[in-house]
């Protein structure tokens, strides 16, 4: 048995990498689904702003990888604080 045939061996780890099943996560619907402090998203939006000068919503989601529909409560609050306006 050689090096690759032992680390290759079904139920091994290299085996479930290196295998052609796809994991695809469910999308969070709020920022409370993915697990991070709103702070944090809050930071990553106006530091992206910062940067660009002004983008839209969906640009925002985009480049921080979060969905639109997650960050229209941050947003909101973003707004509503007058760090963000339309």
């Amino acid at each position: 048995m050689t090096i690759l045939e032992s680390t290759a061996a079904p139920g091994s780890l290299l085996a479930a990498l290196f295998s052609n099943d796809v994991f695809h996560p469910a999308e969070p619907d709020s920022i409370g689904d993915t697990g991070l402090p709103s702070s944090l998203v809050e930071a990553l939006i106006c530091k992206y702003v910062l940067i660009v000068g002004s983008a839209s919503g969906r640009q925002i989601a985009e480049h921080i990888c979060l969905p639109f529909r997650a960050l229209e409560d941050v947003y909101r609050s973003l707004r509503q604080r007058q760090i963000l306006v339309h």
